[in-house]
């Protein structure tokens, strides 16, 4: 008895499946109308089949959708070039999301070539061979909407609805660096695709997505941009990155991404700087001196961290007092001198690399650690 059930249970199942990827087709020739009330229909009806077991991973649903949606803004866009009053609200989130599932649809629309005996096909480079079926009818509606794009992230920068914004901005740089662009003429300056690419950074940095701002950030310094003070939000970024996953008490967390971040721009001394301060709240005294190093080998001129590293080496002196509290004033001193001696030079450095007005209270601290050092080597002779 209970195999008559299971058997109709997956009668029951195979039907659904079917039933869904039906309707699946039955949209799909829907989907390329001209007539906003079909297309809605099919936005409306095509989102079951997104979620179902079967038919979400069928190339053909995501392109149903992505085509339905793109569709309906350019009815929509059209409607509005002619004067009328349209739902700009519907008008964005329809290209939105026909980016997003057109984005779907390419990555499932790589279909596997197999010989007879089952195993995939090969091209005489060794790569594996791949058919597709709706790819370059995707290709083709993004390059042809890479304007909207941009237009639409200025439309949500503006509303400051930032998640929007920055995949609207994002829409237009991947296409604009695409070689589909390339083969359809369509050439973009660096300084432009640049400063989309900032605009979608500061985006997510304003949606507080900040790990996935600092490569964007990084992205638009690595095409030259300098305007708006991005390498300064790409750091500040990365911080916050780095404090949330200390707060969070991640400390291989934090050390991991800080890695990361560093293979990926091994000359910004500021990460060098960051992780030799992570080093240093773990008391780890020595890789937090060798980390400032290296950021000073990065970028001389780099004051923090010769603040830092001068921090360090106190901090390293002061935990050997405390640790040796039966040690005489004299046995310490031949202990720590050295430490707090390095220490006193370093901090002097920085002191005269730092700007009286702009970073006072740098100075200011600099100078209670140096009257301090003064008074523990005084007391320790």
């Amino acid at each position: 008895m209970k195999k008559v059930i299971l058997f109709c249970a997956c009668a029951a199942l195979a039907a659904s499946a079917s039933a869904q990827m039906s309707l699946v087709k039955d949209l799909a020739k829907k989907a390329g109308s001209n007539d906003v009330a079909v297309l809605q229909d099919v936005m409306m009806n095509i989102g079951p089949a997104l979620t179902n077991g079967e038919s979400m991973n069928n190339a053909l649903t995501w392109f149903t959708a992505g085509k339905a949606a793109l569709g309906m803004y350019d009815q929509l866009n059209a409607r509005m070039n002619l004067g009328q009053e349209v739902d700009k609200t519907i008008m964005g989130e329809s290209l939105i999301k026909g980016f997003n599932y057109y984005q779907k649809a390419l990555e499932l629309d790589q279909v596997v070539e197999k010989n007879k005996d089952g195993s995939p096909k090969l091209n005489k480079d060794g790569s594996v061979k791949v058919k597709t079926k709706y790819t370059n009818d995707i290709n083709s509606a993004l390059v042809g909407h890479i304007g909207d794009f941009a237009n639409m992230g200025n439309v949500y920068l503006e509303a400051q609805d930032w998640a929007n914004a920055a995949t609207a901005y994002g829409g237009f740089c991947d296409i604009a660096g695409s070689e589909l662009a390339a083969k359809n003429g369509l050439s973009f300056a660096d300084s432009t695709v640049s400063e989309v690419r900032f605009m979608q950074a500061y985006s997510l940095y304003q949606n507080k997505d900040f790990e996935a701002a600092v490569p964007i950030f990084k992205k638009a310094l690595d095409m030259g941009y300098t305007r708006n003070n991005c390498a300064a939000y790409m750091n500040d970024a990365f911080v916050k990155v780095v404090s949330a996953k200390l707060e969070a008490n991640d400390n291989a967390g934090a050390f991991s991404y800080i890695d990361n971040a560093i293979a990926a721009d091994p000359k910004n001394a500021l990460m060098y700087d960051v992780k030799g301060q992570v080093y240093l709240q773990n008391e780890d005294y020595d890789n937090a001196i060798a980390t400032f190093d290296q950021a000073n080998q990065v970028d001389p001129s780099f004051a923090d961290a010769f603040v830092n590293k001068a921090r360090a080496y106190y901090e390293k002196g002061v935990k050997f007092i405390q640790t040796h509290d039966k040690m005489s004033a004299k046995e310490l001193g031949k202990n720590v001198t050295s430490t707090f001696t390095t220490a006193k030079d370093l901090f002097v450095k920085a002191d005269g690399m730092l700007d009286a007005t702009q970073q006072a209270d740098m100075k200011s601290n600099i100078k209670r650690y140096l009257d301090d050092i003064d008074y523990k080597l005084e007391n320790l002779k």
